[in-house]
C-alpha cells in the first residue's frame, strides 16, 4: 500500500542512481512493483558483472544436484594442470566460496589485459595454477574471478561442451532467459565470474526461481 513513496524516492534520486534505471520488486509468485526510468527499460541488455557468479553457482549447482560433482572434490580431478604446482587441496566448494587461497592481485585494468591474452576459458584457468598461494585454501575469504572461473572450466571438463552453451541448455533455456548469455560477440574469452548479459526481466525469474527453493511452476 506504500508503493507511492518509493516511486517519489525513486524520482527524487533518479540523478543519484544514474538516470537510467529499471526497478522490479517480486516475491515468489507475483512482480510487485516496476519502475522504468530514462533510457533504460526491464527489457534493456546489459553487462551484469558479477551478477554473473549466481548464474554460474546455480549451473554447478544443478550438476552437484545430478551426482555429477561433489563440491568437495579437488578440482585437480577435472584440471589436472593445478597437480603440477601443488594445488591439490582446493575443492570446487573453495572455488565457490572464493576460499582457494590464489593470489588475485592487480586493480581491473591490469585482470583486464591479463586476460586478453588467453584464447579459451582452459587456458585461463590452466594459467590459475602457476599462481601464487595467498592463502591456505579455506582458511581465508578473497572476493574475486579466479573461483568462478576455475568452477567455470570444471563444468566445461564434466559437460564436454563449452560453458556458454551449457548454461544456456540447463539454466537459460528451462527458466526462459530468452535475452541472458555468456557467449561473446568478440571472440574474446567467455568468463563465468563477470561476463553474463541479461536484462532485469530475465534475471528477475532467475531470483524467483531461487526464492522458490529452484522450482518455476511445478517444475524443479
Amino acid at each position: 500500500s506504500r508503493w507511492s513513496e518509493l516511486d517519489e524516492a525513486l524520482l527524487a534520486n533518479q540523478k543519484l542512481l544514474g538516470n537510467n534505471i529499471s526497478v522490479m520488486i517480486a516475491d515468489k509468485d507475483s512482480l510487485l512493483f516496476k519502475k522504468d526510468m530514462g533510457d533504460f527499460n526491464s527489457k534493456t541488455l546489459v553487462p551484469i558483472a558479477s551478477s554473473s557468479k549466481w548464474l554460474t553457482a546455480a549451473l554447478v549447482m544443478v550438476l552437484v544436484d545430478e551426482g555429477k560433482l561433489s563440491l568437495d572434490e579437488s578440482v585437480v580431478t577435472y584440471v589436472p594442470e593445478f597437480e603440477k604446482y601443488f594445488k591439490n587441496y582446493i575443492t570446487l566448494r573453495h572455488c565457490l566460496s572464493h576460499m582457494t587461497g590464489i593470489s588475485d592481485e592487480g586493480g581491473f585494468l591490469k585482470r583486464f589485459f591479463q586476460r586478453k591474452k588467453f584464447n579459451s576459458l582452459e587456458e585461463e584457468v590452466n594459467s590459475f595454477a602457476a599462481k601464487e598461494i595467498r592463502a591456505n585454501p579455506g582458511t581465508d575469504f578473497w572476493y574475486g574471478n579466479i573461483g568462478l572461473n576455475i568452477a567455470g572450466r570444471v563444468v566445461e571438463v564434466v559437460t564436454k561442451r563449452r560453458f556458454d552453451l551449457v548454461i544456456k541448455q540447463r539454466l537459460f533455456n528451462p527458466l526462459a532467459m530468452r535475452r541472458t548469455s555468456f557467449t561473446t560477440m568478440d571472440g574474446s574469452v567467455i568468463n563465468p565470474s563477470g561476463g553474463a548479459q541479461s536484462t532485469a526481466e530475465d534475471y528477475m525469474k532467475f531470483l524467483q526461481m531461487l526464492l522458490n527453493k529452484g522450482k518455476v511452476g511445478d517444475k524443479q
